[in-house]
């Protein structure tokens, strides 16, 4: 068994990326500039640090397919910004996009069967750290001042962000049969008030139930599963303090709207990357019906890069997806167990 500081020396890269991601939570809900300056910090160490145990970089090549893929993809959106209605916006989302593929590239580099263990233990301490966060804001409202009033943990307009990151959690502790933790995530999941997230997790669970060979996995799925559905109900029909719109009356019909009408007025190459809310003011029915997001990732980026972005977007997480699902069955195959990361990963992809 290793100590931790001979730990943290040999996987100095994870351990970096979750302490960035952790402190992240509390810095609002990625629309902010400092997020961009301390995740631009936060990739300069991953590759400054791997440069200075190594020597040199040392990067994995991706797959020749991919690279072309991710190639293509920034190329896009550096040849977009000219004709944005915001450059601004579009760098912004650029960089974004840069700083993505270089997360990307280090965890291609560093991957093995050790890393998606660590990784795994990683999530689930963000989940823990987000829950029991978003349960002291809920509990003392006054605390949740010195976040930006767009943030991941205190639902401010209805619920957090806490749902999109506990869809990729249930699929771990379930796996890792950590109960404790399951219903710390249940808990959490709840009082983000996100359907469309309880939705989902109704849906996982009840597959899991369907599919799994554990009878407490099943029971346990379906526990969760029934709690989720009681909540669900309870919403719906006005029975709690939280009050809801119905989902005929949702905002996000306003916004798809919207979508619609920016796509139909510039179909294949859009308004520019990063310019939603640009798009959601100009075609909002009402005054302050508008929003930073479509509320639907499809929607949000053929608005922003048209057809042709969906298409090279689509194609390189398809081609990403191709690779992920031969390296489960080789694990199956070799008598490894297949990663739940790759469950909860659909999830959120779903959610989406």
């Amino acid at each position: 068994m290793k100590k931790t500081p001979e730990l943290v020396k040999e996987h100095a890269e994870q351990f970096i990326f979750f302490f960035f991601l952790a402190t992240s939570l509390f810095l609002g809900d990625g629309k902010q500039p400092f997020v961009d300056a301390w995740w631009a910090l936060g990739i300069l160490m991953l590759y400054g640090v791997r440069y200075y145990q190594r020597g040199k970089l040392d990067l994995r090549p991706l797959p020749r397919f991919v690279g072309w893929l991710w190639t293509a993809l920034i190329l896009y959106y550096v040849i977009l910004i000219p004709f944005s209605d915001s450059a601004g916006y579009s760098v912004t989302a650029t960089v974004r996009l840069i700083e993505a593929y270089l997360v990307y590239v280090m965890f291609v580099t560093i991957a093995s069967e050790r890393t998606v263990v660590l990784f795994t233990k990683g999530l689930l301490f963000v989940g823990v750290v987000a829950t029991l966060a978003s349960f002291v804001f809920l509990l003392v409202p006054s605390w949740a001042n010195f976040l930006p009033p767009m943030n991941l943990l205190y639902a401010i307009y209805g619920h957090n962000h806490l749902a999109d990151l506990l869809l990729f959690m249930f699929p771990i502790a379930i796996a890792q049969q950590s109960w404790l933790l399951v219903t710390l995530f249940t808990v959490g999941m709840i009082f983000t008030y996100a359907r469309g997230a309880w939705l989902l997790l109704i849906g996982y669970l009840l597959f899991l139930a369907w599919r799994s060979k554990s009878v407490v996995a099943r029971r346990v799925g379906l526990l969760v599963a029934s709690a989720t559905v009681a909540a669900f109900l309870l919403i719906s029909l006005g029975l709690t303090p939280i009050q809801k719109p119905s989902l005929i009356a949702d905002g996000r019909w306003e916004y798809w709207r919207q979508a619609i009408e920016a796509i139909k007025e510039r179909p294949f190459f859009g308004s520019g990357p990063g310019t939603f809310y640009l798009e959601s003011k100009r075609l909002q029915a009402r005054p302050s019906s508008y929003s930073w997001f479509a509320h639907s990732f499809p929607f949000e980026v053929i608005v922003e890069t048209g057809i042709v972005g969906l298409f090279i977007l689509t194609l390189l997480l398809s081609v990403v997806l191709s690779y992920t699902i031969k390296k489960i069955i080789t694990q199956k195959h070799n008598n490894v167990p297949a990663t739940p990361l790759f469950w909860g990963a659909a999830l959120v992809f779903m959610y989406g």
